[in-house]
């Protein structure tokens, strides 16, 4: 499929006019036809309707042209990514989980820049949970992911920050008398738990399976401050990083009993991936500050 069809295909749909379109593209209005006829019969799909004043996107046209904006963007994205390293400056792609990028990640910047001041290079960040991070480095759009540990196991993890958790009530619930509880007690409550998939999903999980213990659901959700939330409501209780916002609603914060009551961050890479010198310096200074420094704390509000 010709990549300047579905440019095309992008500037008909925001102009609604082929004159519009065409005159905004430099070429003729037959040509700009011609284009969008090519691409409708190579997806089999008819992408706009004609009206009074123009064109418009039929309903197939506008699903279609979602997956184009997205398929553009990264294409654009990789582009400038790739002149970036052709041109000599080196560029350090990180995907991350949001807790991480409050505190931990600015420091470590800092830190790493103080360490080597003649290192010239640009940190570009993705955004999300731990399989989004995870799918990122498996796929080449980043060269480094911090996130809790990922399934994938031919990825390396250095552990390089923890958190420490904590199990919330509502405030008449009955463990809100209490200001500690054993997960084997809390596992009899019903619970709002992280989505599958997130990072703290796994955590929480592994904890209650070391304590021999399982939970029952009543609520699955990607963010804290949702759990959080359907805590205060009284949904059941969950355990969760500590928060600021525990102050803003009806919840009682219990310290957990168990020895177990944190989760660890890792930096994940492959070690097939084709990294930048500035992420292979980063993944060295990040080994030799754990061994030096320890785990960072990661605690955020």
């Amino acid at each position: 499929m010709d990549f300047d069809h579905l440019r095309y295909f992008q500037t008909l749909a925001a102009c609604g006019s082929y004159t519009a379109a065409a005159k905004q593209l430099f070429i003729s209005q037959p040509a700009l036809s011609y284009a969008i006829s090519q691409l409708e019969a190579r997806t089999e799909i008819k992408l706009f309707e004609r009206t009074a004043r123009g064109v418009r996107l039929t309903p197939a046209g506008e699903e279609y042209l979602k997956h184009v904006d997205r398929a553009i963007e990264e294409l654009d994205i990789g582009k400038a990514r790739a002149r970036t390293i052709a041109g000599g400056a080196s560029i350090v792609r990180i995907s991350l989980m949001r807790v991480l990028g409050a505190i931990f990640l600015p420091n470590a910047i800092t830190r790493f820049k103080q360490a080597f001041p003649d290192e010239e290079c640009k940190f570009d960040l993705r955004l999300g949970i731990a399989s989004e991070v995870a799918a990122d480095i498996e796929e080449g759009r980043s060269g480094i992911g911090l996130c809790s540990r990922v399934g994938n196991e031919e990825l390396k993890h250095i552990a390089v920050a923890k958190q420490k958790l904590v199990v919330i009530a509502p405030r008449d619930h009955e463990l809100a008398r209490k200001d500690s509880v054993n997960l084997i007690e809390a596992a009899r409550y019903p619970q709002v738990g992280f989505a599958p998939g997130t990072g703290l999903r796994q955590t929480v999980d592994k904890m209650y399976s070391d304590a021999g213990v399982s939970v029952r659901y009543l609520s699955e959700e990607r963010e804290d401050y949702t759990v959080t939330g359907m805590v205060a409501a009284g949904f059941g209780i969950a355990v969760v990083p500590r928060l600021a916002l525990f102050d803003q609603l009806d919840v009682r914060c219990l310290e957990i009993e168990n020895e177990n009551n944190y989760r660890t961050f890792y930096m994940v890479y492959s070690e097939n991936a084709a990294l930048t010198s500035a992420e292979k310096r980063f993944i060295e200074f990040a080994q030799m500050e754990v061994a030096e420094r320890g785990l960072s704390n990661a605690e955020m509000s």
